[in-house]
């Protein structure tokens, strides 16, 4: 394969995914501290001043709360929309100073174009200033990921469509979360079309995936409260069949 895929931290507590092309490496949202970012990279044989660009989803902690240290100590281009940027500054993550460096904000689909590489953005349904996922094209190969989103759109279908490797969300089971432990308006928020994809949801979405030629699906962001990675794995695999390749991702690459 030309583009590798692999979750380093997924879930509430950080998201942060390595992608590899023809040996650039990019990151999708740096949701944790820069450390423990640097640790996870290590155990992958990548050093921080290897990542040729950080792609930002949204403006929600668990997705950028180390992008100013990676940026400024480790000079890794950033790249996130107005909005999002916008976002971020009013909730005192970053300074408008730190934007003015290697922070990189754009406002049209198509984001990144180096050699051969191209990064695309494409709307998804949160509650977040204006967030979105990422498809990605090297040598002909696609991937695309798109986690937090509430339901699936027909714009983030087309964008998955041709993917070898898709990352999509499979957070929460529908009566773990009715009969769990979070009050009523978080779980309505987790619940809505904007709030974030349920196991049957992300299923049914897979198996259009796997229609489409998709072969490897990873399965992020799973909630620890609402969710385990077996059932979120068993849910999607009923609707799939076999000739799909499905993980889970970890909540902690580097811890196992």
């Amino acid at each position: 394969m030309s583009i590798e895929v692999k979750p380093l931290f997924s879930g509430s507590s950080g998201n942060c995914t390595l992608i590899t092309a023809g040996g650039r490496s990019l990151l999708i949202d740096a949701g944790v501290s820069a450390k423990k970012i640097c640790e996870a990279l290590g155990a992958c044989g990548t050093a921080p001043d290897m990542i040729e660009a950080l792609f930002v989803t949204h403006d929600h902690i668990d997705h950028v709360r180390g992008i100013s240290v990676l940026s400024k100590r480790y000079h890794v281009p950033v790249f996130m929309n107005l909005s999002t940027a916008r976002a971020c500054v009013d909730a005192g993550y970053f300074s408008p100073d730190d934007i003015a460096d290697s922070f990189y904000l754009y406002e049209k689909e198509v984001v990144y174009v180096r050699n051969g590489l191209e990064v695309r953005s494409f709307p998804i349904p949160h509650d977040a200033a204006d967030p979105v996922g990422y498809r990605i094209e090297y040598e002909g190969e696609h991937i695309a990921a798109a986690t937090d989103t509430g339901h699936v759109t027909d714009g983030m279908l087309a964008h998955f469509e041709g993917c070898r490797t898709a990352v999509i969300e499979a957070n929460h089971d529908p009566d773990m979360l009715e009969n769990g432990p979070y009050p009523r308006m978080l779980k309505d928020r987790i619940a809505s079309p904007v709030g974030h994809l349920s196991n049957i949801d992300c299923a049914l979405f897979a198996q259009k995936l796997a229609e489409s030629g998709t072969e490897r699906i990873i399965l992020a962001h799973i909630s620890a409260e609402n969710n385990t990675p077996e059932l979120a794995y068993e849910t999607v695999r009923g609707l799939t069949g076999e000739g799909v390749y499905i993980e889970t991702a970890a909540r902690d690459f580097a811890r196992g």
